[in-house]
């Protein structure tokens, strides 16, 4: 295998990977669920790395990177949305989902522009902040059947925080969109 590919292959793989958490899950293994999203996770980190440290950044890899994200994050919010039939996990995953497809459609409307930069696409700190709150708020999920109601509900409560901290990055994607439209 090509180093130049690692990248984008780990990218890819947080696609993959959520199918056997789900299915892991479902048939109550939630440990081994748990430990191969973190896994998954963990690729985020990598994926940039790599890219960075054999020089092999690009478009496709920005684009992969930001699609095994919104894939892994949303099919899951979904699915433990259906888990826990939690009305606070219903809103979280409804106010993420609504962040996530704005800002897919503005980077569209970013790489249809004749004048795309890479940089347009990439994300900032708080983009950073709130996909890795998004991973650590999923990671609580899975421990739902495990703990009481009392830990459980914390649990809602940081799932919702995280679709604030969504809805901030949201407002600040837009705004810096705005911000260079206007110059």
């Amino acid at each position: 295998m090509s180093l130049k590919l690692l990248p984008n292959l780990l990218s890819v793989s947080r696609i993959i990977l959520v199918f056997p958490i789900i299915l892991l899950f479902v048939y109550e293994k939630e440990e081994l669920s748990f430990l191969i999203f973190v896994v998954a996770s963990i690729t985020d980190y990598l994926d940039g790395y790599f890219a960075r440290k054999f020089n092999v950044e690009s478009s496709t890899g920005a684009l992969l990177d930001i699609l095994g994200d919104k894939i892994m994050v949303t099919m899951l919010l979904v699915w433990f949305t259906f888990f826990t039939s939690n009305i606070l996990v219903l809103i979280s995953t409804m106010i993420i989902l609504f962040r996530e497809i704005s800002v897919i459609i503005l980077r569209l409307h970013l790489v249809a522009n004749d004048n795309f930069n890479l940089n347009q696409v990439k994300s900032d700190f708080l983009g950073k902040t709130k996909t890795t709150l998004q991973f650590i708020s999923i990671a609580f999920l899975f421990f739902i059947p495990l703990v009481s109601n009392f830990y459980a509900s914390l649990i809602f409560l940081f799932l919702l925080f995280c679709s604030f901290i969504s809805c901030l990055s949201l407002f600040k994607y837009f705004f810096n969109w705005y911000l260079r439209e206007q110059i």
